[in-house]
C-alpha cells in the first residue's frame, strides 16, 4: 500500500467527548482541543471523561484462598 493510500484512509479518533459518542460522530477533541468542532457548531457543552480502561484488576486464586470464608 502506498503512503498516499494509507493517508487517505479514515483513522479512529483517540478520544471523543460525550456528545460525539452519543451521536456516534467523529470527534476531533484530541486534535483541536476543547470544545470539539461538533460541540462548537451545535452550541453544546463539550465534556470529556477520563478513560476507565485498565482499571480492573483480576483476582488470583492465591488471593481468593487467603481470604477467610466467613
Amino acid at each position: 500500500m502506498s503512503s498516499a493510500a494509507a493517508d487517505s484512509r479514515k483513522r479512529r479518533a483517540a478520544r471523543a467527548c460525550l456528545a460525539c459518542r452519543k451521536r456516534k460522530t467523529r470527534c476531533d477533541v484530541a486534535r483541536s482541543g476543547m470544545p470539539c468542532n461538533n460541540c462548537r457548531l451545535d452550541g453544546v457543552e463539550c465534556v470529556v471523561i477520563k478513560s476507565r480502561r485498565g482499571r480492573y484488576v483480576a483476582r488470583t486464586k492465591v488471593h481468593m484462598m487467603s481470604r477467610p470464608l466467613f
